[in-house]
């Protein structure tokens, strides 16, 4: 008996094993909103198979619209915090993926729908709507051995618990399933009607009410600016100060709104404010923001403590288990910055790059800690960018060997967000038109 063959077993048994160990095949995307889609078509590109989880009835993530709040016809609490009315904030310039365009005449600032129609347009030009298993929530991410996967789902439509083993997963449910509301002093003790923004969908639910919104954040101030059409009185409470004379804030919000700062107390019919006075209400929203939170990634490494998740590489890889990604962590509004993560993501996932040791993903994080801890940036603001935003994706696609956002990102963005605080309605009427790396802004027609 010769050996050679056995040699050659041995070595294609060994080549064999590394393929099984190391080649991906099979990725789990987990939701089917801007961020997912991206991660799918990308996953895609490298010819894996792809499974889309999605726990809504559609595609779209946050710009689904749906009058349901609370929990859906299944039971599953309803993701979109979409309402009547919304449009963005920025300039759908920011709001597109670098290789799909939205359609010609789009105003800067697209409403919902337009921006749902945008993405799927999106999912069928690069035939991802096949992919979606809608109605699927994820309840549990297993990690296996050699880096692969268990996913469970509740599959609603069937009322089975479904399981499927993957290579990779790409984890794109980002910042919008979890409401954050305030511990305020008092308020359970307020009786009457009481929501977070996320269950606001329309200004006509608040006709003839006096309403109290509190939070000066983006959605606070279109919601105030909407409802104060249909209110008897609006009162903004912000632990920012808006420099507004009367005259202008009775033409930007109407003569029943008004400002007002901090809640020290809720009460059962109103509120103590920090200023010393009291007013009541009938009616309370919540405009404070959400948290992120993984329950369904308790087994796979990931945890959050605030707004901070970790341990990850890069704002991205899951430290623990590389072979997940976290698609949308980093806070920006961008179409763009979620198909430059996912692509990040995939160079090391697929092998294109050498994945770094465990050590070497620690040592990023660490630095990243270091960071927050050096510039006093508190654990609710972990991944907003701000002034970091260019520099950050600029650092990506260095290490990725990808292009980076287009260098008028930055300009646009700080312009856009710049305006939404000096012109809080009339921002909107404005229109980007880049040239190359630079900007100008009209007047839309």
């Amino acid at each position: 008996m010769t050996v050679v063959p056995t040699i050659k077993l041995f070595i294609f048994a060994l080549i064999l094993g590394l393929f099984q160990t190391h080649a991906i095949q099979n990725v789990a995307v987990i939701g089917a909103g801007a961020a997912g889609l991206a991660s799918a078509k990308h996953a895609l590109d490298y010819g894996y198979n792809v499974t889309i989880y999605e726990k809504s009835e559609k595609l779209g993530g946050v710009w689904y619209y749906t009058e349901k709040t609370g929990n859906n016809s299944f039971g599953v609490p309803v993701h979109s915090p979409n309402y009547q009315g919304l449009r963005t904030n920025v300039p759908y310039q920011i709001m597109e993926y670098p290789d799909f365009h939205y359609p010609p005449g789009t105003k800067s600032y697209p409403t919902a729908k337009e921006v749902w129609n945008y993405l799927d347009s999106y999912a069928r030009e690069f035939k991802l709507s096949g992919l979606i298993k809608l109605n699927h929530l994820v309840e549990n991410v297993i990690p296996l051995e050699n880096g692969s996967w268990r996913v469970y789902a509740k599959a609603y439509p069937t009322k089975t618990l479904v399981s499927k083993v993957f290579d990779a997963v790409l984890v794109c449910t980002n910042l919008y399933s979890y409401p954050y509301t305030p511990d305020i002093d008092g308020i359970n003790d307020f009786k009457l009607k009481k929501i977070h923004s996320h269950d606001y969908r329309k200004a006509a639910d608040f006709r003839g009410k006096e309403v109290l919104i509190i939070g000066g954040g983006p959605s606070g101030v279109d919601i105030a600016q909407l409802i104060s059409k249909t209110a008897k009185r609006v009162m903004l409470s912000t632990n920012t100060d808006i420099l507004l004379s009367d005259d202008v804030r009775q033409k930007l919000y109407g003569k029943n709104s008004t400002f007002k700062p901090v809640v020290r107390r809720l009460t059962s019919n109103g509120a103590d404010f920090e200023d010393g006075t009291s007013q009541t209400f009938n009616a309370v929203i919540f405009a404070t923001g959400y948290r992120y939170k993984f329950p369904f990634l308790k087994n796979a490494g990931i945890k959050t403590d605030d707004n901070l998740v970790y341990p990850l590489f890069n704002q991205i890889l899951n430290v623990n288990y590389p072979t997940m990604a976290l698609i949308g962590i980093p806070y920006l509004a961008s179409f763009y910055s979620f198909s430059m993560e996912a692509r990040f993501a995939l160079k090391f996932i697929s092998g294109e790059l050498k994945m770094p040791t465990k050590d070497e993903m620690n040592f990023n994080f660490n630095e990243f800690i270091g960071h927050l801890r050096a510039n006093n940036i508190p654990k609710s603001k972990s991944h907003f960018l701000g002034t970091y935003t260019k520099i950050y994706y600029d650092y990506i696609a260095m290490v990725a060997k990808i292009e980076t956002i287009p260098s008028y990102y930055g300009g646009v963005y700080a312009d856009a967000i710049q305006s939404f605080h000096t012109d809080p309605i009339g921002f909107r009427n404005y229109k980007y038109i880049i040239d190359g790396d630079s900007f100008d802004k009209v007047k839309e027609k």
